[in-house]
């Protein structure tokens, strides 16, 4: 579990997709651990106190010091999101990840280019290049010194997964 990665009895997260928060308070009614979440959510009018506004807008003014996890909790993929985090070098923090890509879609354009693939050809046919998706994914963190990653599930479309950093 996530939470084990912390000695630390009193923990903070920031949830960079909040919404009503209903995810951690669960997690908190489930550990002796005490968890105290920061919300950020574009949408108006949800429940408790949050950050309301634009998360990619928000995050690089942010002081990352204080938290202990970073949940990027996507309904998409989190690329920019990631992005902003690896920029930043965090360190001895746990990023929480949920990456879910349409139907063989295309992916970000610089997760094909970390991984050494031309944007032309994608361009050419991008169901052939985006159905290993979880390979360029993995090939993205692993460009960004990410050497651990804990996969608590996956298929061809969604990846759930948690690094430390």
């Amino acid at each position: 579990m996530t939470l084990n990665e912390i000695s630390k009895e009193d923990i903070e997260v920031l949830e960079i997709f909040g919404g009503n928060g209903v995810c951690w308070r669960k997690v908190a009614k489930s550990t002796n651990k005490r968890i105290k979440t920061t919300r950020i959510d574009k949408r108006e009018g949800l429940n408790g106190e949050y950050i309301r506004g634009d998360n990619l807008k928000i995050l690089p003014s942010l002081n990352f010091e204080k938290y202990d996890i970073i949940d990027v909790d996507a309904y998409g993929i989190p690329f920019e999101h990631l992005e902003l985090l690896f920029q930043r070098k965090l360190k001895n923090k746990v990023i929480i990840v949920t990456s879910i890509r349409s139907v063989l879609g295309a992916l970000p354009k610089k997760l094909y280019e970390t991984n050494g693939i031309d944007w032309n050809m994608v361009k050419k046919c991008q169901s052939l290049f985006s159905k290993n998706y979880i390979d360029l994914m993995l090939g993205y963190l692993f460009k960004n010194n990410i050497k651990e990653i804990k996969i608590y599930n996956h298929s061809d479309k969604k990846l759930y997964f948690y690094f430390k950093n």
